[in-house]
């Protein structure tokens, strides 16, 4: 069969060349090696790209919705406004990733690699996250309702005005995570590991903190009404200033080790 190259060469010329990266970057299979493609805008849902190789990737605004990602690289790529919701990307590596207002709703990130990943604003509601690492990943402003994130690590991690309302961390490991301002009501927080974790003005109403670990945390005018924190671990370091406290009256200004 002729070829661009081949025709190219019958003819003498010199100029008409492939392209050989063209059908590498339209090649969607499993394996497929799509790395620093620009695959942006694409619809991709349903795709069949497990262990794929999408670092550097462009897939801003790519639809991959339903797309099987298991295993995949997509370390370094820029998926700013893309469309995993109810995507399979289990043991996915994403770190480094660029996920600004990702839509990831119901998508399985179990045992994910995403350190470092930019989150910003994502939509991450239901998201089965169990054992994902998120350690220094930027989490601002995003939407984990009702996610499980049970056994994961966002150690390190800044989770700024987020919404985690109803959201699994049992067990988790958020030692030194930001929850400024974040919403945490009814989260599930047994047996986390919270040390030196930034509550402030965060809303952790109703929560349970039972056999969680949080010497040095701080939880200045934080809502911790109805919260429950049996066997929880504190220590003086531990801030409560002008927090609300579980049967609703306000911590002292000096509060710290206890809600005085």
């Amino acid at each position: 069969a002729l070829t661009v190259t081949t025709l190219a060469a019958l003819m003498g010329s010199t100029t008409a060349t492939a392209d050989p990266g063209a059908d590498r970057c339209r090649t969607f299979t499993p394996g497929a090696d799509l790395h620093g493609c620009d695959l942006h805008g694409l619809n991709l849902s349903d795709a069949k790209l497990s262990r794929a190789n999408l670092t550097g990737a462009n897939l801003t605004h790519t639809k991959l919705t339903y797309a099987y990602l298991n295993g995949a690289n997509l370390t370094g790529a820029n998926l700013e406004g893309a469309d995993l919701s109810r995507a399979y990307a289990e043991d996915a590596v994403l770190s480094d990733t660029n996920l600004r207002g990702a839509s990831l709703q119901n998508t399985n990130l179990t045992y994910a690699h995403m350190p470092h990943t930019d989150l910003y604003r994502a939509r991450m509601e239901r998201a089965k996250m169990f054992g994902v690492i998120l350690s220094r990943a930027n989490i601002v402003g995003a939407d984990l309702s009702e996610a499980d994130m049970s056994g994961s690590d966002l150690s390190g991690a800044n989770l700024q005005d987020s919404h985690l309302i109803g959201a699994d961390l049992t067990a988790s490991r958020l030692n030194d995570a930001n929850l400024t301002g974040a919403n945490l009501t009814h989260t599930d927080l047994v047996n986390a590991v919270l040390e030196r974790t930034e509550f402030a003005r965060a809303d952790l109403s109703g929560a349970s903190l039972n056999g969680a670990y949080a010497p040095g945390a701080g939880f200045a005018d934080a809502n911790l009404t109805g919260a429950s924190i049996e066997g929880w671990t504190i220590n003086f370091f531990t801030v409560f200033r002008g927090a609300t406290w579980i049967d609703g009256r306000i911590c002292k200004f000096l509060s710290q080790g206890a809600c005085d």
